[in-house]
């Protein structure tokens, strides 16, 4: 899998959420239609496989994609069985910061954090969603 750069504007939003410590409970309510970077459980898991999805859930920071039939582009899932890309996650934080801070905000958040400081705040954002348990990491079979 080849990991592709991220907007300047994606990872600037984001790191309104981890400068913030907002999380992904925390997110608006939003409806996602799928698209690039976002495949809603209902595209991709039966019912079985996402009742053994959340009764599985917790014990692992990582998943492998594979088992659970996980679209291959996909690099997390949430509890609900969404499937995510890191672009797909920036995209949803960028729709929810402009709503909750208005786009002056997230206009001055780019120009203090510079993009090196955007782009170390986001990973340890992503990170952090992942050992609160709110993501867990798809990693393909030869990746175990």
């Amino acid at each position: 899998m080849q990991v592709q750069p991220l907007p300047r504007e994606l990872i600037a939003t984001a790191a309104i959420y981890l400068k913030l410590r907002v999380s992904v409970a925390d997110m608006v309510t939003r409806i996602m239609l799928p698209c690039d970077g976002y495949s809603p459980a209902w595209e991709w898991l039966s019912v079985w496989q996402l009742e053994a999805l959340q009764a599985w859930w917790g014990n692992s920071a990582w998943l492998v994609r594979e088992s659970v039939g996980a679209p291959e582009w996909a690099e997390y899932a949430d509890r609900d069985g969404n499937a995510w890309s890191r672009r797909g996650l920036l995209v949803r934080l960028v729709l929810d910061a402009i709503d909750l801070y208005g786009e002056s905000y997230v206009d001055a958040t780019i120009k203090e954090l510079g993009n090196d400081g955007m782009i170390e705040m986001l990973d340890g954002w992503i990170d952090a969603r992942v050992f609160a348990g709110e993501l867990v990491r798809l990693v393909g079979e030869g990746e175990v």
